[in-house]
């Protein structure tokens, strides 16, 4: 709930000049501290309850738009294969290759998926099949291939013996 906001900091620093002013206060039993910690106390309090009040801005969904973004790449995996009767050119582009339409979407795709997960999907390709994966932002993993097969899974598709570039098929669901 509590992040490390530039509000919170203040708040946090607030509430320990008030508990340093009221121990002073304690110690020399003046009434001017605690006539000036009373106020700050419920400055402290009321902010406070406004920052737990106040709706906070959603993140973002990043599993989602990595879905959606996969879901891209295996058309565009099928248009290679219309074009060349074979998925083998159904990859990540380097930035550096001379490429076409269909590299520059893929090209753009991986780096989308790359900006949000940190890694670029992992494409295994043959000539007549492929699957592909990415890891999702909650720990699991998308998986998608040639058959269709679209499955969100806990464990890392080629850790399992499945779309590792001998096997190109997707886990089954958990």
């Amino acid at each position: 709930m509590f992040n490390n906001s530039p509000f919170f900091i203040v708040i946090f620093f607030l509430l320990i000049t008030a508990l340093i002013c009221s121990i002073i206060g304690l110690k020399r039993k003046e009434s001017k501290a605690s006539s000036l910690i009373n106020p700050v106390l419920g400055l402290v309090i009321i902010a406070l309850t406004i920052y737990l009040i106040m709706p906070r801005k959603p993140e973002p969904r990043i599993d989602p738009k990595v879905m959606v973004s996969l879901s891209q790449m295996t058309s565009i995996a099928e248009l290679i294969y219309s074009d060349d009767s074979s998925y083998e050119k159904f990859r990540c582009p380097k930035e550096d290759e001379k490429t076409s339409e269909l590299d520059e979407g893929m090209r753009f795709l991986c780096e989308y998926i790359e900006l949000f997960i940190g890694a670029e999907p992992t494409i295994h390709a043959s000539k007549d099949e492929y699957c592909i994966y990415s890891a999702l932002s909650r720990g699991r993993y998308y998986c998608m291939d040639n058959s269709g097969k679209m499955v969100e899974i806990k464990i890392n598709p080629s850790d399992n013996g499945y779309c590792n570039g001998i096997n190109f098929s997707c886990p089954p669901r958990e």
